[in-house]
């Protein structure tokens, strides 16, 4: 099908109004309450500025990719209600020219954008987000307090989850301390406890002072006290095996690493594999995580086919209505994917354990999809007999 200059006006002005809604939506979202989150997160961990805006811009590709279904919507809906309400769409029947073939910008677009969005989530995210995992932990590495005087924690967690160590400084100033709290798990048969009323710290060791030590031995289910002056080995240090870089690469690595935000979608159902032939527990979140990376690109092209049959109405009936049932489209599409999701993760599209759950999480994630996928046909099928 050759591009004709029809092709090229719907298709540039849906350009305009698709990098009118990046730039707005990316706006809001990249600069909303997570965002600040985020920025907060980085001055606690006592990041330098330099690297605190490398990191800021390692998590615009994930806004980008979650923002690409809304600007497409939005493209597609204001661009055929234009031509609608200008009866530029009657003036294209009139010359003999079908609905379908004038919506074939509307899906070029959504190809497209569903492309982009699928290239963008399942490998320029995870990529930005391994370099932003690896450069906090090169940061934490060093053993260095952050830059501030109150409330610092800091945790460590082991591979599957568990709290390896947990820090609480109260207040601090450079290195001296004052109350602080640190919980040790990080040897599997033994819990250890301090409490110190101040102290001082080094890139290697910590000096505690006044402080309370509670050891629990969990074989022996006995429990020592000790109270009294004492330096420990820089727990900030100590949490990294090897240094902070090589540490958080070889966790990275990992084959049983199953976490969705750091590979892509055939990385991680590999993964998910071998975690589960080991009999390794596998959270639902990340078969939900998993088959996202598919259905959140698709979503681009799908809500496209109900964009254009209600952004179309007679406009004697009102220009803006099938404007405003549009919308309602957009939002029933995220409403629904909440809903079947969490159905799935119930267990509900089991059917009564017929199935397993991990076939009810795909279910709940792809149903959505077909829902507003079928609706949109059977309303682009009535249109085009109509107009």
């Amino acid at each position: 099908m050759t591009p004709t200059i029809m092709d090229r006006y719907i298709f540039r002005q849906m350009m305009d109004y698709f990098l009118l809604g990046m730039v707005v939506f990316t706006l809001v979202l990249f600069f909303s309450d997570a965002f600040l989150d985020f920025t907060r997160d980085i001055q606690k961990l006592g990041i330098p500025l330099h690297i605190s805006l490398i990191l800021v811009g390692l998590q615009l590709p994930q806004t980008v990719a979650l923002i690409l279904p809304a600007s497409t919507f939005l493209a597609v809906l204001i661009v055929f209600n234009q031509l609608n309400n200008q009866f530029e769409l009657i003036a294209m029947r009139m010359n003999g020219i079908s609905l379908h073939r004038m919506i074939a910008p509307a899906l070029v677009l959504g190809v497209v954008a569903s492309a982009f969005s699928y290239i963008l989530g399942d490998y320029v995210v995870p990529y930005c987000n391994r370099q932003t995992v690896l450069l906090k932990n090169e940061i934490l590495s060093r053993g260095m307090l952050p830059f501030g005087r109150t409330s610092f924690t800091y945790s460590d967690r082991k591979d599957d989850g568990q709290l390896n160590k947990l820090i609480y400084i109260s207040e601090y100033d450079k290195r001296k301390l004052s109350a602080s709290t640190i919980i040790d798990l990080s040897e599997s048969d033994t819990v250890r406890v301090i409490f110190a009323r101040s102290g001082e710290s080094g890139l290697k060791r910590w000096k505690i002072r006044n402080a309370s030590t509670y050891t629990l031995l969990k074989q022996k289910d006995t429990l020592a006290a000790s109270h009294g002056d004492f330096d420990i080995a820089n727990p900030l240090r100590s949490s990294m095996k090897s240094g902070g870089e090589d540490a958080a690469r070889e966790k990275l690595n990992d084959e049983l690493n199953v976490d969705s935000s750091l590979h892509n979608f055939w990385n991680l159902f590999q993964r998910i594999q071998k975690r589960e032939e080991i009999g390794r527990y596998v959270t639902k979140g990340t078969y939900v995580n998993l088959w996202e990376k598919i259905t959140l690109p698709l979503s681009s092209l799908i809500i496209i086919l109900t964009a254009v049959p209600l952004a179309i109405t007679p406009p004697r009936s009102g220009s803006n209505r099938g404007f405003i049932f549009s919308l309602g489209i957009f939002f029933l599409y995220y409403i629904l994917r909440g809903i079947f999701t969490k159905f799935g993760e119930n267990g509900i599209f089991t059917f009564g354990g017929t199935i397993p759950i991990e076939y009810s999480l795909l279910i709940g994630c792809w149903l959505p999809l077909a829902v507003i996928g079928i609706m949109g046909a059977v309303l682009l099928v009535r249109k085009s007999r109509v107009l």
